[in-house]
């Protein structure tokens, strides 16, 4: 049980943490709009799944996508620099799918509502 929530906590702190590190230290005008929606992170503390939402568009995710795996090594240091952990977790960055999901349902709904004006 204890290690379940150490797990959380390091999840609320690395999700809280890479959010800033995006926000503030990463500078590329390429980077769409990011939100880190959730991190999911392995027993053993060797990984950190990194969920994103990213406004702009399949191509923009991508792009977007593609400038935070380069840039992962320079954030999970910068991660190091903040959190204080004999092992820093290894960054894999993916899009929200549940997100898009929620977008998709919003989308039917409001045709659904445009149908009913008609």
């Amino acid at each position: 049980m204890a290690n379940v929530d150490r797990i959380t906590r390091v999840e609320e702190l690395v999700k809280r943490e890479v959010a800033a590190i995006i926000q503030d230290k990463l500078i590329d005008p390429r980077l769409g709009l990011v939100t880190v929606t959730g991190v999911k992170v392995s027993r053993d503390l060797g990984y950190a799944d990194i969920s994103l939402s990213v406004l702009g568009g399949d191509k923009n995710e991508k792009t977007t996508l593609d400038i935070l795996d380069g840039a992962a090594g320079y954030i999970r240091k910068e991660l190091g620099n903040v959190i204080v952990m004999k092992k820093i977790p290894r960054l894999r960055f993916h899009p929200d799918k549940e997100y898009k999901k929620a977008m998709r349902i919003y989308e039917l709904l409001d045709d659904i509502e445009t149908s009913d004006e008609l």
